[in-house]
């Protein structure tokens, strides 16, 4: 079985936000900035994803998975919630440990 690893620079969420899904979406609650977020759409498929996998081309074949449509055809998308998450705070660069 070959182990799977995190690029250096792949970003991952932080530790420390809590998340609880509602009806569809997701609240994610960051206790240091004492701020909600409510998450819909193709950015819960983003953060499920962001959870769970390994890298940039992970992430978009499962978001593309969830969501029932063609990687190449998302992967714009996938970056622009990515994005949305490093500004709100909510991802820090993984350590490749």
């Amino acid at each position: 079985m070959t182990s799977r690893r995190r690029s250096d620079s792949f970003p991952r969420l932080r530790d420390d936000l809590g998340a609880v899904a509602v009806d569809g979406d997701i609240v994610v609650y960051d206790a240091t900035a004492e701020t909600a977020h409510v998450l819909s759409g193709g950015a819960v498929a983003v953060w499920l994803a962001l959870e769970n996998e390994t890298g940039p081309r992970d992430v978009t074949a499962r978001v593309a998975e969830i969501v029932g449509e063609d990687p190449r055809v998302i992967a714009d998308e996938v970056d622009d919630a990515v994005r949305s998450f490093r500004e709100r705070g909510f991802l820090v660069a993984d350590s490749g440990a």
